[in-house]
Order: structure tokens, then C-alpha cells, then sequence
């Protein structure tokens, strides 16, 4: 079972599936392994799992997602509260829940068990790049297919459906179908019991839209605004300093670049000493750097530079709080990380994983490709057996074939590349005869950022020219001469794996060369922080490294290098502008 806690009653409870009210006697299937994303509603909830399986539990019964593609992929998931929405790899949307008001864009007015594809874009040559749930609404940032690059400036189309009187188009009806709102949209912001939104323009300007009471827009009014009207903030602040958004069912919230949250609704929902109109900074928390919001129906919380935690507002029947209090995680030093994630019911804390490591090195085990050892007539790569059981591999392979069967070298496999941890006896057996204890994916994190340093292993160069200017005079005349690379050694098995874009290179070009050169005109410090992302699943830099030139020069790694774990680096990416204050 994944660890993973609810918040009731301001205290943290150990979320045993089964335990929960509305998710009435679920009970987690064996064969899934850790949780490393979750959403939910009022009676659903969404599960991501360590090995990409994404399992939606409704009303006692267990769906897993069935994708179109076999290698479609989670990118992002979203919940209102009767409905959840899942963007993949492959801009697919699938819909999942109670579709009564129309918010899942499926005509289809029943539910959505197991979650269904979203055809209405594809037939209009539109791609959605983000999809983000309402309470009873769904808002989705698209732009024309194959027009990306032209349409950059101009940023997202904005699409809406769902509920009357919260689309911001102007109708009060119900949407069944996603209906055009407005363009060149950078962001949206909302919340999963939430009555409004805010979308902010590729010019800056910020707009809102939906139910005004107690003053959430911010606007200085209350009442029910059904197109979009603009926002004005106060003189300190502007669109630039917004990091992220989020909304409540009386309050919105907004967290800045430098740390500090900024406020406006109903005071026992804010924090502050009476209801506000305007967007108000919350001074409770200043002498933290806050990093992450994630805000419910009527409470707050928040994450520090630190990874602590703290919540105020109210909550259920509890009562309302103002003062921000902090939450004692368990075991806070063993969390590789830590998300929040307000369900319409339950707040939900949970150890955060890099499920990408998970997902590509499992396909790697299934690829066969670049394999160079067989065991059992198993086929598989000696450096990911010899930086996860540490040993030779001659030792391992003869160990292997006298002492294990087939069927248990294969259970031993799955874990090597990632999957859940193996059962009892085996696990004795492996700590036997190879000293393994504690096999889980979080230490495959480990072993593969060891992996990096290990130089005699590396099987292939990444080249990148030397552009260092020579000196004139010191220019050889010769026009033929070799020009200058640098060179970055790495394991041919490990690009395959996280990146899609060795990986089309390695199947579609076949040649004998152990070497490519690099065309995406990044510099050396930054192709070799992206090359250990690879391995580590994390940003290193050194004190030589200019960290606002990495960042510049990162932007686009997600898709040019074709991640299949976008979010974790853009997260990496947003923390480290943090961090530097760039």
C-alpha cells in the first residue's frame, strides 16, 4: 500500500482505501503497485501507479483505464466533483464519472465507467495541451493542429462545457459539447469545487469569470459575472508575479514568484479578519517561502522550501481556523517528496515518486533493445543488472542460473527495471544470496543516478562543436579540417529509455556508429544537466553553472527531448526559478 494520508478532523489519517465513506469498501488490487498521482470527486477518486496503470475507483467498482494507443501514457489528471478528466502523451482527453451537466464533453448525459475518449477536438483538427476541471465544468486550452509553432505568440484557445452560468461565454445553459470562450489565453486557473475561474492573456491581462459572492473575483463586486470581465490587481502585483492560482467555493488564492500568498472571498475560507473584495496579501506566513498551494472547498494548504507543511480555514464541522497550522507529516524524512491534493471531499497528502523512471525503464525491459546479456533466455542489459544487485555480471548471471528458476529470474527482472517490489519469499532468497533488501522503485531512483558515475560501462558519445572562438592568427587556412566536439559518454540502454527522441533515432537509423551529434544548439553546461536528468531524475547544478542561462535553455527540454515525465522536469524548472528569484 502506497503512503498516503487524508486530512479529517485537523489531523492526518493513514488512507486505508476501504476506510473511506464515499469510496465505500474499496479495496486496492494487489497486482498495482505504488500510488504516484491521485484525484478524485465526491464519489470517485483516480489512481496513477507506479507502473502507468490508471485506475479509476467509482461506487465500490475498479476500472482501469483502457488508452487507444499501447504506449499512451498519463500526462496530466483533473476532478471536479462528479467527474475526472485524463490528458495523455498523445493529447488524447478521456472522461470519467457522472456526466449529468455536461462537463465530461461526451453527449452521452449518463456515466462514464471506465472513462471514455473525448472525440469532439480531434474532428475539428484542434489539440488540447491542458484540460482543468470546475466543480461541474471543463475548461480545456487547445490550438490547431500542426499550427503550434505559428500560433505561439498568440497562446491557447479556451473551450469550456459543463454547468450554466459558469463558462464564460455568456450562456446560462448547460454545455454538452466544449464551446469557444475566448483566445490567446496563457493560463487558466480554477478549482474542483470552485464557481469561477481566471484565465490570464498573452498580454498579461487578467480576467474572471462565474459567481462573485463574497467577493472571490476580486474584481470589488459580488455579483454573478457570466462572460469573462477583467480583473484588476493590486499596484504591487502584476500577472508576471503569479506562480499559480487556485480556487475555493468562497475564496481565491494566488502565490507568487518571490513566496507570498495573496487572498480574496469570505474570511473563514481566507484566513483574513473579515471577507475582502480585492485580492489581499496573507501576512500569517511570511516568514516562510511557500512553494506550493493546493486549496479546497473552504481550506488552505500550503508547502515551504522546506517541505513543511501548514493549513488554515475551515473544514468539514470543524471549526474555522485563521491561524495557520502545521501539519506533522510521519516519517517526513523518509518522503522523496510531498503533494497535496484537495478531492471535493477529503484533502489527500502523499509521497511524491518520479513515476517516469518506472514507466521507461519497464519499457526498456520490453523493447529488448540494446540488451547484451541473457539469463534463463532472458534477455536484458548488464549495466541496469549491475548497478541494481552489485555485482559483476559474470557473478550475477552464474548465480542466477544455479540457483534461481526461470520463473523467479523473471519476477527478479520486473523488479530491476522498476516494478513493485517482489513477494516474501523471494525477497528472501535475494537478500541470500545478494544481500537486496527494501526492493521498491524508490531505490531503482537511486541505483540509476549511481549509473551516471559509471564511466566504464558508458557505451556511447553525445557530440557537441566546440565553439569557442580560436584566435585569428592562430586559424588553420585549411578548410577541410576537423572541427572541434566536446564529448558526453553515456549509456546507450539509459537515452532509449528516457527520451524519445534517441529512441525514434535508435529504431529509424540504423547504423554501426556508437555516437550522435547534438543539434539542439544548447550549450555544454546544459546538454550535461539535461543528460544527468536522464539518470536522476533531478537538476544539478555546480557553482560554475549560470542558473539563468540552464533555465533559458531548458524551457523546451520537455518536448524536445520527449519526456515522458514533462511535468516532473517543468516542476524542476519552476522550483529552481524559485530558488535563484529569475
Amino acid at each position: 500500500m502506497s503512503r498516503v494520508y487524508y486530512f479529517d478532523q485537523n489531523s492526518l489519517k493513514r488512507a486505508q482505501i476501504q476506510e473511506f465513506e464515499p469510496i465505500t469498501q474499496i479495496k486496492i488490487p494487489k497486482k498495482y503497485g505504488k500510488i504516484v498521482g491521485l484525484t478524485g470527486g465526491s464519489i470517485h477518486a483516480i489512481h496513477l501507479y507506479e507502473g502507468g496503470e490508471c485506475v479509476l475507483y467509482d461506487q465500490s467498482q475498479v476500472y482501469e483505464t483502457k488508452f487507444e494507443n499501447e504506449d499512451e501514457k498519463v500526462l496530466k489528471f483533473t476532478s471536479g466533483y462528479h467527474h475526472s478528466m485524463i490528458l495523455t502523451n498523445y493529447y488524447n482527453v478521456y472522461a470519467a464519472s457522472v456526466n449529468q451537466s455536461g462537463q465530461c464533453a461526451i453527449l452521452n448525459r449518463g456515466e462514464l465507467r471506465p472513462p471514455a475518449k473525448v472525440t469532439y477536438f480531434e474532428k475539428r483538427d484542434l489539440v488540447v495541451h491542458d484540460v482543468i476541471c470546475g466543480v461541474t465544468n471543463t475548461f480545456f486550452l487547445c490550438r490547431k493542429k500542426n499550427k503550434s509553432q505559428e500560433m505561439q505568440e498568440d497562446g491557447y484557445q479556451l473551450y469550456s462545457c459543463g454547468f450554466k452560468t459558469r463558462n464564460g461565454n455568456g450562456t446560462d445553459k448547460d454545455l454538452h459539447v466544449p464551446t469557444y470562450v475566448t483566445k490567446n489565453v496563457e493560463q487558466l486557473f480554477t478549482g474542483n469545487y470552485s464557481y469561477h475561474f481566471f484565465i490570464i492573456k498573452t498580454n498579461g491581462d487578467l480576467f474572471g469569470s462565474g459567481e462573485g459572492k463574497n467577493g472571490k473575483l476580486g474584481n470589488k463586486k459580488t455579483d454573478l459575472q457570466l462572460s469573462l470581465v477583467p480583473i484588476n490587481l493590486p499596484l504591487e502585483l502584476t500577472t508576471d508575479d503569479i506562480l499559480e492560482m487556485q480556487n475555493g467555493y468562497y475564496h481565491s488564492v494566488l502565490l507568487t514568484k518571490n513566496g507570498e500568498i495573496w487572498t480574496c472571498g469570505k474570511s473563514r475560507s481566507t484566513g483574513l479578519e473579515s471577507d475582502v473584495y480585492e485580492f489581499t496579501r496573507f501576512t500569517k506566513l511570511s516568514n516562510h517561502f511557500i512553494t506550493k498551494i493546493s486549496i479546497g472547498r473552504t481550506i488552505n494548504f500550503v508547502i515551504t522550501s522546506k517541505n513543511e507543511v501548514f493549513c488554515w480555514g475551515s473544514y468539514m464541522s470543524t471549526t474555522d481556523s485563521t491561524e495557520p497550522k502545521k501539519i506533522e507529516l510521519p516519517d517526513l524524512e523518509e518522503f522523496s517528496g510531498v503533494e497535496i491534493v484537495n478531492t471535493s471531499l477529503y484533502p489527500f497528502i502523499y509521497e511524491s515518486v518520479r513515476n517516469g523512471f518506472v514507466i521507461d525503464f519497464l519499457n526498456l525491459l520490453a523493447s529488448e533493445n540494446f540488451t547484451d546479456i541473457e539469463i534463463h533466455e532472458q534477455k536484458a542489459h548488464k549495466a541496469i543488472l549491475q548497478c541494481r544487485i552489485g555485482l559483476r555480471v559474470d557473478s550475477i548471471k552464474q548465480t542466477f542460473e544455479e540457483h534461481f528458476t526461470k520463473e523467479e529470474f523473471e519476477r527478479v527482472l520486473q523488479w530491476a527495471y522498476g516494478e513493485k517490489r517482489f513477494g516474501f519469499e523471494l525477497n528472501q532468497k535475494m537478500k541470500q544470496y545478494f544481500h537486496i533488501q527494501n526492493c521498491n522503485s524508490k531505490r531503482l531512483i537511486n541505483d540509476i543516478s549511481e549509473l551516471y558515475n559509471d564511466e566504464e560501462s558508458k557505451d556511447f558519445l553525445i557530440k557537441i562543436k566546440d565553439f569557442e572562438e580560436e584566435d585569428e592568427d592562430e586559424k588553420d587556412e585549411d578548410e577541410d579540417e576537423d572541427e572541434a566536439f566536446e564529448e558526453i559518454p553515456v549509456h546507450k540502454c539509459v537515452l532509449f529509455a528516457r527520451s524519445g527522441l534517441y529512441r525514434e533515432m535508435f529504431k529509424n537509423v540504423q547504423t554501426e556508429t556508437n555516437e550522435v551529434q547534438d543539434y539542439s544548439n544548447k550549450t555544454l553546461e546544459s546538454l550535461e544537466i539535461i543528460t544527468k536528468y536522464f539518470y536522476t531524475g533531478n537538476i544539478h547544478l555546480t557553482a560554475d553553472d549560470d542558473p539563468k542561462l540552464i533555465l533559458e535553455e531548458l524551457q523546451d527540454a520537455s518536448d524536445y527531448y520527449q519526456l515522458t515525465d514533462p511535468l516532473r522536469l517543468n516542476g524542476l524548472l519552476k522550483k529552481m526559478k524559485l530558488q535563484y528569484k529569475l
